[in-house]
């Protein structure tokens, strides 16, 4: 991996700085580990966007 970051970005920069769930393009959504809570194997960036897919089709949340 070269200049390239395990976590996708630097964790040094605020949370403010990762990428959105929702982004611009219509119907495309963000679940990596430049999303937050950073990248790891505990999956949680992929729930908040599932939650995020979810809030924006006006179904419950899980």
């Amino acid at each position: 991996m070269t200049r390239g970051h395990i976590h996708h970005v630097d964790n040094t920069i605020g949370f403010s700085d990762r990428l959105p769930y929702a982004v611009p393009v219509p119907g495309t959504y963000a679940c990596g580990a430049g999303c937050h809570p950073g990248g790891s194997v505990i999956g949680a960036a992929g729930h908040n966007a599932a939650q995020r897919v979810l809030r924006d089709l006006g179904e419950p949340p899980l």
